[in-house]
């Protein structure tokens, strides 16, 4: 866990959870609170709304996994994100491997311990580049897996799998929007593609919607997913991934280059996995570790919640002696937000004045809607950009907004001395 969270487990088995208790006393200075709940039925209430949620190991297991989802759902912050991960079916061969093998070595009567053993034991003759053992080194740094890591993976109870159309479509049937499919490594043209493709076959690529591009990658390199799909997703009325207002994006372009970016604390850099030249290894506060190439680290150790993206872009390109394409760049920065790393804070013409002052995002300011109009202020620790009246509508939104950062009265920033009365860009 990253400092400035809190973390919350759920399961429905009392053992599962003493496990993870005893796991979590190894690790100093980590605060979890541990519950037992069974997912298909609602979460507490007094569990309050979630910022991040991960559903991971679960839904293969579940009867209903879209009323799983749905209680999920119900529980997640109007801003946050949810990882959902379902068994993939175009990946899971290996796995099917190893538990055919494992059956016909130890023979129908065997116990749990006596196919695990056997199974260790085959594990440890296969050559370095078969295909469980390819598997087994995306989930386990070990070099053979013991006999606990063989039953919960290979021996099992099967869980229901999914390909990836299926489980897009059972996140949407929960009222939850699919953002982003994680892939456990960057997606490679040059893996699939002999050459370079044509204009055409270009402009109907670019075309393509996010649900369509991981369905293009996931048909043209079924490996890339590995042997679970992970979905990011959210509430349908929230879209983190780039400006809520398409019209300005249009008559202005560079508005991508006025972004700001702010850490959300979600990752951080993983010492114990070797980083190369060209990437470095993060671990998500799920526990996922994978990597980011260079130059999207240096981008995001230099996020300050102050620069705008433009400034960051060019202070890395400096730095390396060259720039990137603008497509490139906007689409670092959008794959550090789909993954949770950062979000990315817009300019929106109803916030059209700022205090000199202006301290750090207190709230998750990350689109044009009415979520925005708290901010903060050094000055004043509090400020609203906008007057909202009594009677307006817009005046729930912002008593929800100022309850969740637990100001009692905002401060109008034309109060603060230092308020500067300029139009925030053009």
């Amino acid at each position: 866990m990253h400092d400035g969270g809190s973390v919350v487990g759920l399961d429905d088995s009392q053992p599962a959870l003493s496990v993870a208790a005893e796991r979590l006393a190894a690790m100093p200075g980590s605060a979890v609170e541990f519950r037992r709940h069974d997912l298909q039925s609602r979460l507490p209430a007094d569990l309050g709304a979630f910022d991040f949620i991960v559903c991971r190991g679960v839904l293969g297991f579940a009867d209903d996994p879209v009323a799983l989802l749905e209680n999920l759902a119900r529980a997640l912050d109007p801003r946050g994100l949810i990882l959902a991960t379902f068994p993939n079916v175009e990946a899971r061969g290996p796995v099917h491997q190893f538990r055919r093998a494992i059956d016909v070595l130890s023979g129908p009567e065997a116990t749990f311990d006596a196919r695990a053993a056997v199974g260790r034991d085959l594990f440890g003759t296969l050559r370095p580049d078969h295909p469980i053992r390819r598997h087994e080194a995306v989930f386990s740094r070990q070099d053979v897996p013991n006999e606990a890591r063989i039953i919960a993976e290979y021996l099992g109870p099967e869980p229901r799998e999914w390909r990836l159309d299926d489980a897009v479509a059972t996140l949407e049937s929960a009222g939850l929007r699919f953002l982003y499919a994680a892939s456990r490594r960057p997606w490679q043209p040059g893996l699939v593609f002999g050459g370079e493709p044509s204009a055409d076959l270009q402009g109907r690529v670019s075309r393509l919607d996010e649900t369509a591009l991981a369905a293009l990658r996931d048909a043209l390199d079924p490996t890339l997913y590995g042997a679970e799909l992970r979905l990011y997703g959210c509430l349908n009325d929230f879209e983190p991934r780039s400006p809520g207002w398409p019209e300005q994006v249009r008559n202005d372009p560079t508005v991508w280059q006025r972004l700001t970016p702010h850490r959300t604390g979600l990752a951080a850099p993983d010492e114990s996995s070797p980083s190369t030249p060209r990437s470095v290894s993060y671990r998500a506060v799920n526990g996922a570790v994978g990597p980011i190439d260079a130059r999207t680290h240096g981008l995001y150790q230099e996020v300050d919640g102050r620069r705008s993206c433009d400034a960051i872009d060019q202070a890395v390109s400096d730095a390396l002696g060259f720039p990137e394409p603008p497509e490139i760049r906007a689409k670092r920065w959008l794959d550090l937000a789909n993954n949770g790393f950062i979000i990315l804070e817009s300019l929106d013409d109803r916030q059209r004045y700022a205090c000199i002052h202006r301290g750090p995002i207190r709230d998750r300011l990350d689109c044009a809607c009415p979520r925005r109009w708290v901010r903060a202020c050094e000055w004043h620790e509090n400020c609203t950009i906008d007057v909202i009246p009594e009677g307006d509508a817009r005046r729930p939104a912002l008593l929800r907004a100022m309850e969740r950062l637990q100001i009692s009265e905002p401060t109008v920033c034309a109060e603060c001395p230092d308020f500067d009365p300029e139009p925030v860009g053009d």
